[in-house]
């Protein structure tokens, strides 16, 4: 996962966001088909509501705390909690590629 981060975010961001998950603040998360929500404790008592859409190569985040485009560190700590909980479904998503997901045509 810091590999992907790495091509998707600042330096900053993946620092501050291995400090949140790190510390323990990603306090929920909820696996869906296509992703997963989660909670993040922030400063000053906040609760940072993100919601992380996968599809094969890309991750559309959605934060509480209004960053957009690139992951902000609320979704980033997300993501890294997301792999040390739920690693077989962190894997996949690393290692799937939009091709392999493609149809196969049928022999003529």
């Amino acid at each position: 996962m810091i590999e992907f981060l790495k091509k998707n975010c600042r330096p900053e961001t993946i620092s501050q966001a291995q400090q949140i998950a790190d510390a323990g603040m990603v306090i929920a998360l909820s696996q869906r088909p296509n992703g997963f929500n989660a909670k993040i404790a922030a400063q000053r008592g906040r609760l940072m509501q993100v919601d992380i859409t996968l599809s094969p190569e890309q991750v559309h985040n959605r934060c509480s705390c209004g960053v957009s485009g690139a992951p902000c560190e609320h979704a980033a700590a997300a993501l890294l909690a997301w792999e040390k909980r739920f690693p077989e479904s962190a894997e996949f998503f690393l290692n799937t590629k939009e091709e392999d997901l493609a149809p196969t045509q049928p022999p003529i």
